[in-house]
């Protein structure tokens, strides 16, 4: 069964001037994702989460096996299915909860960026299953977002790196923050922070290079309910700036490839 379980290079890549690189065309004009050897050529720039994809996320692993195991269990196997063939139905259920997760986090990340452009969402066509959420973005940034900065703006740093950030803007509470939107299936009325997401946004800030705290904001995707922030520590900042750097010097070792900034 080495043929069942198949995985996707996910790398994103960057231009020097942070022009987003995902994609290149082969030369029959189709698309594909563009690869380590494409950006040997071109001094292509790894995106922070591609780095940050070296190091361990037991709960990210726990919960895509724990998919696996509920996919394996509940799917009823065909009359006269072969084992092969029943694997990959499995492999396939199973992949879907994390397509079907990446697909409303990706609406709500849409909606969350018209909120801070437009300023309300009182014009704005929200999609049948976000129409219950969108009460709650919009409180949540009438009652915190004084200012917007900017949003979906890239940056690219040394050494060695890039990445496209959500919004940076002026909270009412916390002043200017480098802010994440983050969907979360929460369990138990209480969502998880996790290392990586303050790791992806101190080597942001890192690049950017302007004054303003870390925050992230988690939006429950198992049902409408209030947003609930966590803005970090400066030392939990420096902390995760600090491995973050070290993941990236790990990263360029693995690969034997450091762009060139200048």
């Amino acid at each position: 069964m080495s043929d069942v379980v198949t995985f996707t290079d996910g790398a994103h890549w960057y231009e020097r001037d942070g022009t987003p690189a995902y994609t290149r065309l082969t030369k029959d004009g189709r698309e594909r994702n563009t690869t380590l050897r494409d950006a040997r050529k071109e001094n292509l720039f790894p995106s922070v989460t591609t780095i940050l994809g070296i190091l361990r996320a037991p709960f990210l692993e726990r919960w895509k096996l724990e998919n696996l195991l509920v996919a394996s269990l509940t799917l009823p196997r065909m009359d006269g299915e072969d084992e092969q063939s029943y694997a990959h139905r499995v492999w396939e259920d199973a992949q879907s909860v994390g397509q079907k997760a990446t697909g409303f986090g990706s609406r709500y990340h849409d909606l969350a960026e018209l909120r801070l452009r437009l300023g309300s969402l009182d014009r704005v066509t929200v999609d049948e299953d976000l129409a219950d959420y969108a009460p709650h973005l919009d409180r949540w940034c009438e009652d915190n977002i004084e200012e917007v900065g900017d949003q979906e703006f890239t940056v690219v740093g040394d050494p060695g790196f890039a990445g496209r950030v959500d919004a940076y803007v002026k909270h009412r509470t916390h002043g200017w923050v480098y802010m994440d939107w983050k969907t979360q299936n929460v369990k138990g009325g209480k969502p998880n922070f996790y290392d990586k997401w303050v790791q992806q946004l101190a080597a942001y800030r890192h690049a950017d290079k302007r004054d303003g705290g870390i925050l992230s904001v988690v939006i429950d995707s198992n049902e409408p309910a209030p947003l609930v922030e966590k803005l970090w520590s400066e030392d939990e900042c420096d902390h995760a700036l600090e491995t973050f750097l070290a993941a990236t010097h790990l990263w360029q070792l693995i690969n034997k490839y450091k762009p060139e900034l200048t």
